[in-house]
């Protein structure tokens, strides 16, 4: 039986697929650089059918398929004349760019003001049954799209009877840009077999700004599955509670640290249960697709922010940067907190801060952190601030995201663990 051909892509094509469907590049798309060549494919349109029916069209959209098979046939995607133009590499391209983050002891950094966090008062998880933290949400495949503009992600949620009605409240996502993307490490590519990215990370516009972020347990050889699922689902988790998302975040309203322990709690149920499927799923041990997690969520009044293990947020407020919750590490080194059904109050961290000043937020694994961010956390590069900037300008798209994390040169003095990120910037 023949062997189905991979789909080479020249680097023009190949930017522009990541940019329509930047859901895809880390499940199929591949570039090595051979001599200084930098060779960019689809491993196959049979492999991209098989995981559109796995992880579903929000992932790969129809739109990606026939985009793939225009390339197939014709060379060339829809809408594109064919170039003869040599093209050069992102690993050269960004070479001129390295100073954008010089090694970090030479890195221009920005004091935090604020490090300390308000760890509220723990009284326990509620005994109430919460309606939406049911095994039924996570098999639900009714969900915003990952790539789609309002008006179809409006149409998504209208399918599911478990939604709210979500029309007259997209108020807010013109307000912010988005970036996101994870690079599998260079550690995990020397091994044999090589292993997977077990980062995964998302930002969402739509019902309302949002960032999820997971880092798969090292040793658990299926937290790329764990870490994965975990955002995915949580994005459609957050808009299928979009109502009480308006009360907590969009109206003014007193500190209650009940309510507001219980709001977090949601998350952290519902991501356990994700893996607890998951693991049904596979017949697999839950432990083995573990994972830390990080979110932000913005509303009108207040931005949420959640942590379960290391990793960082940063929140940009004018020219200052910020570091919210703490640093998650244990007291060993490569030891952190990791979702599992045996959690206590004090893994859990969160918080609640008031989004009138904020102009940027940015979550990231501790692989991206090793260059932006000092090793005691009393320091953040000033190169985030050139990323919020340029997603506002549209200079830093998810190309320049892809190729910053990907580049050699910029990482060649770390642990070459994966890096995973979400941003948000504001338009101001």
């Amino acid at each position: 039986m023949a062997v189905e051909q991979k789909i080479l892509f020249r680097e023009a094509e190949y930017n522009d697929f990541i940019n329509r469907f930047p859901g895809v590049r880390q499940h199929i798309i591949t570039n090595t650089t051979v001599d200084g060549v930098t060779t960019y494919y689809l491993e196959s349109m049979k492999r991209l059918k098989e995981i559109q029916k796995k992880q579903g069209k929000e992932v790969i959209p129809d739109e990606c398929i026939k985009y793939a098979k225009d390339i197939k046939n014709t060379g060339s995607g829809t809408g594109r004349k064919k170039s003869t133009k040599k093209t050069s590499s992102p690993t050269k391209s960004l070479s001129a760019e390295a100073s954008i983050l010089p090694e970090q002891e030479d890195t221009e950094l920005i004091n935090s003001p604020n490090l300390s966090i308000e760890h509220p008062d723990y009284q326990g998880v509620s005994e109430q049954t919460e309606k939406t933290i049911t095994q039924e949400y996570v098999k639900l495949e009714k969900t915003t799209s990952e790539t789609s503009e309002p008006a179809s992600i409006t149409q998504a949620l209208a399918t599911s009877e478990e939604f709210i009605d979500i029309q007259k409240n997209l108020t807010t996502w013109k307000k912010w840009r988005r970036v996101f993307d994870a690079v599998v490490g260079s550690s995990h590519l020397r091994v044999d077999p090589p292993i997977p990215c077990q980062d995964s990370a998302l930002s969402v516009l739509i019902p309302r700004a949002a960032l999820f972020v997971a880092d798969g347990a090292g040793s658990a050889r299926l937290s790329h599955f764990g870490s994965s699922a975990v955002v995915r689902y949580l994005n459609r988790f957050t808009a299928s509670i979009e109502d009480i998302n308006q009360e907590i975040l969009d109206k003014d309203r007193q500190e209650d640290r009940e309510i507001e322990k219980k709001y977090a709690h949601r998350f952290i149920k519902y991501a356990i249960e994700i893996l607890k499927e998951l693991s049904e799923e596979k017949q697999e041990s839950f432990d083995l697709f573990r994972c830390t997690l990080l979110i932000t969520i913005i509303g009108i009044n207040q931005l949420f922010w959640l942590k379960v293990g290391d990793g960082f947020i940063v929140v940009e407020k004018g020219e200052n940067l910020e570091l919210l919750g703490p640093l998650g590490k244990g007291d060993f080194a490569n030891q952190t907190t990791f979702l599992t059904e045996h959690l206590t109050e004090e893994d859990i961290h969160y918080g609640f801060i008031d989004v009138q000043n904020v102009t940027g937020v940015a979550a990231f694994t501790d692989g991206a952190g090793e260059k932006l961010v000092s090793n005691d956390g009393l320091k953040i590069s000033g190169a985030l601030s050139k990323f919020f900037q340029g997603i506002r300008t549209r200079e830093f798209t998810q190309t320049e995201l892809n190729q910053f994390l990907s580049n050699k040169e910029i990482w060649q003095r770390t642990t070459g663990d994966d890096k995973g990120i979400a941003i948000l910037s504001s338009l101001l």
